[in-house]
């Protein structure tokens, strides 16, 4: 009798095909999730500039006018000349004036794919006159 131990070619290659398939999964759902949390970063740093600007023209008592660049990755206030960039592109309504008030003009500001991936729970941010809130982009804009 011969005492064999170890593996044969065929189940060494059905190993290594299960192998490649699994990791082949997990690195699209990584890219995904991956996405999904930069798009989320860009919502925050979205609001989170609205915010200021709109702190801005209350206190300098100054009309404020941001603008979203055309390739859809800038966000600037004109006035100011202060930009961010954003990682991803995005879609705005229009351009937001903000009035010495603080008062904004009604819009959003959404990631630019209907279904965006990675399912990140912001994707876009709904601008009322009053406040601008983190929501999830839909087909519109739904504040959360």
């Amino acid at each position: 009798m011969m005492d064999s131990r170890g593996l044969t070619l065929v189940e060494l290659a059905v190993v290594l095909i299960i192998l490649m398939l699994l990791g082949t999964f997990l690195v699209r759902n990584l890219a995904n999730f991956n996405k999904g949390n930069s798009i989320e970063d860009d919502c925050k740093k979205i609001h989170a500039f609205l915010q200021k600007m709109r702190l801005e023209a209350f206190t300098n008592k100054q009309a404020l006018n941001v603008v979203l660049s055309s390739n859809g990755t800038n966000l600037c206030e004109v006035v100011t000349g202060t930009c961010i960039e954003l990682k991803n592109r995005f879609v705005a309504s229009g351009n937001f004036t903000i009035t010495k008030r603080g008062i904004f003009n009604s819009g959003n500001i959404h990631v630019a794919s209907n279904t965006p991936p990675g399912n990140p729970t912001y994707s876009c941010v709904a601008i009322s006159s009053t406040r601008a809130r983190l929501g999830e982009w839909n087909g519109t804009c739904t504040p959360k």
